[in-house]
């Protein structure tokens, strides 16, 4: 069964709905998780959240992946709200997610 896993996957989520397609027992859903949570963070630097029940879009995660820049996250991240939902952000609101996504990678350890 091939999965595509994305940066902006729920792990907990993901692994509980492989775990009912493959009748898994509570470990391997456990590890699976773990297994899941650790490939996710290996592909990004940070993933924030953003409430955008308002929007009728649901939890939506602005995800920097390692080696991209706050600029081209949120952009990528605007292209997808327009591509996948048909939603466009004005720029105002992205450019405070910019700024959020910079200090909050600012106050990471190094």
């Amino acid at each position: 069964m091939p999965i595509m896993v994305f940066e902006d996957s729920a792990a907990k989520g993901l692994a509980e709905f492989i775990a009912v397609k493959l009748n898994l027992l509570a470990p391997a859903l456990e590890a699976l998780t773990a297994d899941l949570e650790r490939f996710i963070i290996s592909k990004a630097v940070l993933r924030m959240p953003l409430d955008m029940t308002e929007q009728g879009l649901g939890m939506q995660y602005v995800v920097v992946r390692r080696g991209e820049t706050v600029d081209a996250a949120v952009k990528r991240f605007g292209s997808g709200l327009k591509s996948d939902f048909g939603f466009t952000m004005k720029e105002g609101p992205l450019m405070e997610i910019n700024k959020q996504l910079s200090d909050k990678i600012a106050a990471l350890p190094k």
